[in-house]
This record gives C-alpha cells, sequence and structure tokens, in this order.
C-alpha cells in the first residue's frame, strides 16, 4: 500500500527540478506533483518570481525578475475533490504565504497529524511564527519553534488527539 505523496510547487522552474529528481529517484509511482499551489482561494494569482535568492512567492519580495500567473488551490477543496481523508505529514515553505495556505484548509487542519513550516522572515522581513502559531493552536495541536540562531526559523507540530 506505502504513503501518497502530493507535491506542490508554483515556481515553474522549480517544478521541473522537482519533476527530474522524482523521475530520476523512481518515485514517480508514490508521488503526485502539481505545478500550482494551496492557498484561501481558488483561482490564478500573481507570484512573483525571485529565482535569484529563491525567494519566489505569492507575497511581493524584495527583488524579483517576472510576475507571472499561477493556479491556486483552496486546500479543504483540494482534499474534498481528490478524496484525501487525511494528511500525515504537511511540509510547508512557502516564502511567506503560510498563514495563507493554513487558513485554506479550514476546519479540515484537524485532519493534519504532523506539520513542519519554515516561518522565517520571508514575508516582507517578518516572520509568519505568530500567526501559524495562533491558527494551529486553535486547532488542538502542540508547537514546537527551532531556530538556527540565523535568520531562519521552523515550526514543528502535532495533532495531540491523533497517535503517532
Amino acid at each position: 500500500k506505502g504513503i501518497n505523496i502530493v507535491a506542490f510547487e508554483p515556481d515553474p522552474v522549480a517544478f521541473i527540478c522537482l519533476q527530474f529528481n522524482i523521475e530520476s529517484s523512481n518515485l514517480a509511482n508514490r508521488v503526485t506533483i502539481i505545478n500550482a499551489a494551496l492557498s484561501d482561494k481558488s483561482g490564478f494569482f500573481p507570484f512573483y518570481i525571485a529565482t535569484k535568492n529563491a525567494d519566489s512567492s505569492f507575497i511581493q519580495p524584495k527583488s524579483f525578475t517576472e510576475i507571472i500567473k499561477v493556479r491556486s488551490y483552496r486546500a479543504d477543496q483540494f482534499m474534498q475533490e481528490n478524496k484525501i481523508k487525511s494528511i500525515l505529514f504537511l511540509k510547508m515553505d512557502a516564502e511567506g504565504f503560510e498563514p495563507e495556505i493554513l487558513a485554506g484548509f479550514g476546519r479540515r487542519i484537524d485532519d493534519i497529524s504532523f506539520f513542519a513550516i519554515d516561518v522565517g522572515p520571508e514575508r516582507d522581513g517578518l516572520e509568519t511564527v505568530d500567526q501559524v502559531k495562533s491558527m494551529l493552536e486553535s486547532s488542538k495541536v502542540r508547537i514546537k519553534v527551532f531556530s538556527d540562531y540565523g535568520k531562519r526559523k521552523f515550526l514543528n507540530a502535532y495533532q495531540e488527539t491523533r497517535e503517532a
């Protein structure tokens, strides 16, 4: 049976790299990759390409080379349409867009067992740690924030009601 992985990558160049890595690792039968984003809204939205600093995001970075339109799915609707009952592990590095992605899960956030989220200062130089913590605290999760004493900060969390 195994575990199925769904990976969203809105940046077209990063998507090609992800696709290559999955295919060359013989994981194509277990990993579904989608050249789109998760969000709190479905549709097409401006996405800022900032390849030089790996800052491409829906949040406008300080410097970018291009603006493209990227498909976005509201997370809870994507789960419903694809008959996803639960998510074992959600890993996010959305360059400051983490609160919008979590908001898009709505009440389905309770169907996620474990979280690993980059909450560093990527939203116009501000961290998303406080927003993310407040969104998760309301959904019965235990939270731990880690920092490498540089600019990076990560939040790990798990549902108290779930068994590991």
